[in-house]
């Protein structure tokens, strides 16, 4: 399993955190050890469990990709005829890539499907209203049906789009985006009553003002948590649709605003896989999270 630290100037505390995985039943697989110390302008180092990218097959040098995994390849030798064989770093080669059967989950990837009152349901449901990734700790919202109208399967219309919109000067980067009154683009939208705006802070709010899951504390993820549902190893779209049906090829927003760029957010695109920063008064899918481990 890869793990990715985070490194944050601190003052004037320094904080550890090393976050475990959790169970099928959404517990702690272990214990989270912690260590807070009085320094001042030290450095906080954060570990988080991330998911491996989905990559199943090799890269060769002077082979180009190959359909299986392969740990080594083949130059000629200084003798006739004979070959030497090296060994290479493949992402395919380390982690649950190699550990993982699939079950629940492709490749590497773990999730677990949620019913709308909060318990988990085994791997072959064919329901499922929110999704845990039980590497991460992350829920999920899961949408329902696209057919290419907004709205008419419900709150969680999967063809529902969305402006970025925060008005939280401690979150929003400087700017609260586009609260959009106008755009009839997502499900319950009633012109001039703001509460039905198509923006995602409203969104976020009649979620949970009715609850998913057993749940009323969701939100829009951080770009590196959207980025966690990312399988590059699959396309159109390049996410695990057994667990994420109603996957639009296109950008979903994140949470994340743009560093000297107020005006823009991050979003990771889910037919390409690449994350990019674009315009707030953009219309794209919302797919929420919440902390699973930290809220049983």
């Amino acid at each position: 399993m890869h793990r990715l630290k985070y490194f944050t100037n601190i003052t004037p505390i320094v904080l550890f955190i090393i976050a475990s995985g959790c169970s099928k039943d959404g517990t702690k697989s272990n214990d989270t050890p912690k260590n807070i110390s009085s320094d001042i302008n030290t450095i906080a180092v954060i570990y988080q469990e991330i998911n491996d990218s989905g990559i199943t097959w090799a890269g060769n040098y002077t082979k180009d990709n190959i359909d299986t995994c392969n740990d080594r390849f083949e130059v000629d030798s200084a003798e006739p005829k004979s070959k030497i064989h090296l060994p290479i770093q493949q992402d395919c080669s380390f982690g649950r890539d190699i550990t993982n059967k699939d079950s629940d989950g492709r490749a590497g990837f773990s999730y677990q499907k949620i019913n709308n009152q909060g318990i988990p349901l085994p791997d072959n449901s064919s329901s499922g209203n929110c999704v845990l990734d039980t590497v991460t700790g992350l829920l999920w919202e899961v949408k329902t049906e696209i057919d290419g109208i907004y709205g008419n399967s419900g709150l969680h219309d999967g063809d529902d789009l969305f402006t970025w919109y925060s008005n939280n000067s401690s979150v929003n980067g400087g700017a609260v985006g586009s609260w959009n009154n106008v755009l009839n683009i997502c499900s319950g939208y009633i012109p001039n009553e703001p509460k039905t705006f198509c923006n995602t802070e409203e969104f976020i709010q009649r979620v949970n003002n009715v609850g998913l899951c057993g749940f009323k504390d969701w939100r829009l993820p951080t770009r590196f948590e959207i980025e966690s549902l990312v399988d590059y190893g699959t396309k159109g779209p390049s996410i695990d649709t057994t667990y994420f049906p109603n996957t639009k090829l296109e950008f979903y927003w994140s949470s994340t605003p743009a560093v000297n760029a107020p005006f823009s957010a991050w979003a990771v695109n889910f037919r390409s896989s690449n994350t990019s920063l674009v315009s707030r008064e953009s219309s794209f899918p919302v797919r929420l999270v919440r902390d699973w481990v930290s809220k049983q």
